[in-house]
């Protein structure tokens, strides 16, 4: 498990395989009663350019 990160995105930011999405870097706040929204982005040792899928044009 070290050779893995795992960061909390914004529940707005894009994630792709191919790009690193910006971590969060505030607090997450609620009013009392609902939910916050985050993601869970995880990263193997794998996924550099090389071992992302490309499509073609």
């Amino acid at each position: 498990m070290n050779q893995y990160e795992f960061f909390l995105a914004s529940s707005l930011e894009k994630v792709f395989p191919e790009l690193r999405p910006a971590p969060l870097d505030s607090e997450v706040c609620a009013w009392a009663g609902t939910r916050a929204a985050v993601q869970l982005v995880y990263r193997g040792p794998s996924m550099d350019q090389s071992a992302c899928f490309k499509p073609s044009a």
